[in-house]
Parts: structure tokens; sequence; C-alpha cells
């Protein structure tokens, strides 16, 4: 069954909540949505089994950042004994002991990128698949680049998209890859969703093919009838399809546009 993390809270109700960031890893993710939580006036702890030693490379990214740090094999005693919210980051799984833990006490769960499409007010496009999803961010940003509105373009590459939240507008557009640990408990979908292919990954975290595959349909599971989803027909299962967006296939020849998107300018 899946697992969304989908609370709903304003940036204003993030002021003074006692929150605490479940993993630290190599500390992108975490360095850049605790530094925007501090600044929204959180008080924030950030909990890793690993010892300190091992999470070095994350508290360096943290920098002089205020939070506190719980590590060890008792961190998550420490780490859940009174969040009011709580964030996982990419690759916790979202059964982990820790997580069940805070779901069982109704302690709200979230994530970086739900609380980024939560807030964020412009337009969304989001790119996944098992391969080719930084080539194709890559070429989808230059494209949009040529246009009127400004570009941000974050997610599963370059540094935390949070961060840049605060320069955001309504007239630029976002864009985003977007992993499978990311969209595995996405309660959102982008208004734009792009998927290049899908074939067997990740099955460590995941356990099954069907849960990966899960995983990935959470790009286009939420989007509604003025929404669009663009795929590659060759290698993207039909149920990695939007049933209610526009669509968009570069291989189906019964689409003018589709056909031109294949081939190109005659």
């Amino acid at each position: 069954m899946t697992v969304i993390f989908d609370t709903a809270i304003t940036r204003e109700e993030l002021r003074g909540k006692r929150v605490t960031i479940v993993g630290l890893g190599k500390g992108r993710t975490t360095a850049g949505l605790a530094q925007f939580l501090v600044k929204s006036g959180a008080q924030v702890t950030v909990s890793d089994a690993r010892s300190r030693e091992e999470n070095a490379e994350g508290i360096a990214r943290l920098g002089d950042t205020p939070i506190e740090f719980v590590f060890g094999p008792s961190s998550d005693d420490m780490a859940l004994a009174d969040p009011e919210l709580v964030f996982v980051i990419p690759g916790i799984r979202p059964r982990s002991a820790t997580i069940l833990r805070a779901l069982q006490r109704d302690i709200p769960v979230l994530t970086e990128i739900a609380l980024f499409f939560r807030l964020c007010p412009a337009p969304i496009v989001g790119v996944t698949g098992t391969k080719g999803k930084t080539t194709t961010t890559t070429m989808i940003e230059r494209i949009l680049q040529r246009g009127p509105r400004r570009v941000v373009t974050g997610g599963n590459i370059g540094r935390s998209i949070i961060q840049d939240l605060d320069t955001i507008t309504k007239n630029d557009v976002v864009l985003l890859e977007l992993s499978s640990f990311q969209l595995e408990t996405l309660g959102m979908s982008p208004h734009v969703a792009v998927i290049t292919n899908v074939s067997e990954d990740h099955i460590d975290h995941h356990g099954t093919r069907e849960s990966y595959i899960a995983a990935k349909r959470n790009i286009v599971a939420w989007q509604g009838p003025k929404d669009h989803d663009a795929a590659a027909a060759r290698g993207v299962p039909r149920s990695v399809r939007s049933a209610r967006a526009q669509r968009w296939c570069a291989a189906d020849p019964a689409h003018r546009s589709a056909r031109a998107a294949r081939r190109g300018p005659p």
C-alpha cells in the first residue's frame, strides 16, 4: 500500500514548530531544508543513526546553521521525543521503523519536495524516468530559457530546490528532475509531467518492481484536466500515464504535434 506524506501546511505555520529531519546523508537535501526551516522560524533537529564521524560531510554542509544534531543508534528515541513535524529525506524508506513510529504517534510527516509543491507559486514541470532524467531536464531547461519566463531548475539535480522558494514568483517556471525516492510519497503532481522511460531499478529500496513503478506513477497520479503529461510510449507502462491530464506522446502517429516532436521540423 502506498504511503503519502502530504500534510497541508503554510509557511507561517512553520514558525515556532519543533521539527525533526530524519536522515542527514551527504547533506544536500537536509542542509537546504534545514536552512529554509530555520529561516521560517522553526526549531530544527537533525537525526541520523550513523555516528557524527560518518556524517562529517553532511555536518559541513550545514555550517553554522542553528540546529541540533542527534546521532547514533538511539537517535530515534531522542529525535521523536516531542516533534510537531517530521521531515524524511529521499532514500529513507517510508515504512522504516522511525517513520512508522512517527505516524503511530500522529506526528505529521513531510518531505522537502512535498513542502515545495505546497508552497511554490509557479507552475511546475517535472521530469522522471529510469534513464535520461538529467539529460532531458537539461534539454527542457535550454528550450524554456528561450521563452519569456525565468526558469528555476532543481530537484534531484543541483542544490535543494526549497532554498530558491523565496525568489520564485508566479511568473517563473520551475523545472524539477524527480527521482523515485522523491516521488514515492508525494501527494501532488506537477502541472506538466515528462516520463522518459520506466524499467526495473532501485529494487533494494522499493522492494518490488511494482512498488518502483507505483512511485514513478505519482508524477501523474494527482494531475487534473488542465495538466499535461508527455511520455515516450516505448518503455513507459500504461499504468504510468495520467487518466485525466492532456496526453502528449512522441510515438503516437495519430497526434500531429507528437509526430512533429518525434520527427522534427520538415
